[in-house]
């Protein structure tokens, strides 16, 4: 799985990108043109998914592809090797059958998962009567969520396994046997003890990355498939989260920008407050308008110079901002180019 979705994303960047741009787009770099590739190449499903990626491990996956002559590197440069027609469709096909969101999941799968596993171990445990036993999460959080859930429920700890499991049940039987596999043997019990990544790799000889990936991807299909009626428990463990973490998506920085454009302040103000080059307050605005469902555009650029940037788009096969710029009217700035690629990203004109 890890080898297709490097794959994909470099087939999808067409060369626009250096070869480590699939890099931090899985891993999740914070940085407005990480977060504007990954919803300019069609590919903010796999933002994020994978925040722990060491880059020694990327870089070893870029090698195979090299030595198994599917990809070349000059430079900084790529090009991608017998990538004939009905490979291309197999890839496709492939990366169709993934259930990864990663651009609309990441702040609640991880919450999920280690919530689901502890709550497991705790009604595991009490319907036993066993009050000795090591936590398998150590998160404070996830801790104190559990232990709310338990006194709540510690009266009818059987019933709830039960209505769990067949929950549980009828998710994981939709989803491949490897998938499925992987993540029950993670589970811990009263009387078995949930594998470890390495202890994975070893059993089903698979990568670290390619066992985090496929049992994220069942996550992910879980969370995407959850029903009020026919899982009530996983359903109200999501919208906890989703209540929890509904907010802005913005990195940290931005949000003070945000604020502050909000209250009305002019770019320059706001650079002068914040004491930021203005080039960084734009950055931020391009960011903003990657999430702000009403964005202002026509504050910046006017409609009829988006669609002068849309034209050349269409005529240069490009999203690359230097050969845009260089096609474009010269009062069209680099800022200018990069609200407009949002702008027909959001509205699905900016294919190639």
């Amino acid at each position: 799985m890890f080898r297709q979705i490097i794959l994909y994303c470099l087939y999808r960047m067409e060369g626009e990108r250096s070869a480590n741009s699939p890099y931090y787009i899985i891993q999740g770099k914070q940085s407005i043109q990480t977060i504007q590739d990954a919803n300019l190449f069609h590919l903010n499903r796999f933002f994020t998914i994978y925040k722990q990626l060491d880059k020694a491990v990327y870089d070893r996956e870029i090698l195979s592809l090299v030595e198994a002559d599917k990809l070349k590197i000059v430079g900084q440069q790529y090009t991608l090797c017998n990538m004939t027609d009905e490979s291309i469709l197999q890839l496709q096909h492939e990366i169709s059958m993934y259930h990864l969101n990663g651009g609309k999941l990441e702040q609640i799968d991880r919450i999920f998962f280690e919530r689901l596993l502890l709550l497991i171990q705790v009604w595991t445990n009490k319907s036993v009567g066993n009050k000795q036993y090591i936590p398998i999460i150590e998160n404070r959080p996830v801790e104190q969520w559990v232990k709310l859930v338990y006194g709540k429920t510690k009266d009818r700890v059987n019933e709830c396994l039960d209505k769990l499991f067949m929950e549980l049940r009828s998710l994981l039987l939709q989803v491949t046997d490897l998938g499925a596999a992987l993540f029950v043997d993670q589970l811990t019990g009263a009387t078995v003890i949930g594998q470890s990544k390495q202890q994975l790799v070893d059993k089903y000889n698979l990568s670290v990355a390619d066992i985090e990936l496929e049992t994220l991807n069942v996550i992910h299909y879980i969370l995407q498939h959850i029903n009020v009626d026919l899982h009530p428990i996983l359903y109200h463990m999501k919208q906890e989260i989703r209540g929890e973490t509904i907010h802005s998506k913005l990195t940290h920085s931005t949000k003070q920008t945000y604020n502050l454009w909000q209250q009305g302040h002019q770019l320059e103000k706001i650079a002068s407050i914040r004491k930021l080059k203005i080039n960084t307050i734009y950055d931020h605005l391009v960011e903003i308008a990657l999430y702000e469902p009403n964005f202002p555009y026509t504050q910046f650029i006017a409609l009829d110079k988006i669609e002068e940037i849309h034209d050349v788009i269409q005529r240069t096969k490009t999203f690359k901002l230097k050969p845009i710029k260089d096609h474009v009217g010269p009062s069209i700035t680099y800022f200018q180019i990069r609200l407009a690629l949002t702008y027909l990203q959001k509205k699905g004109g900016d294919n190639k």
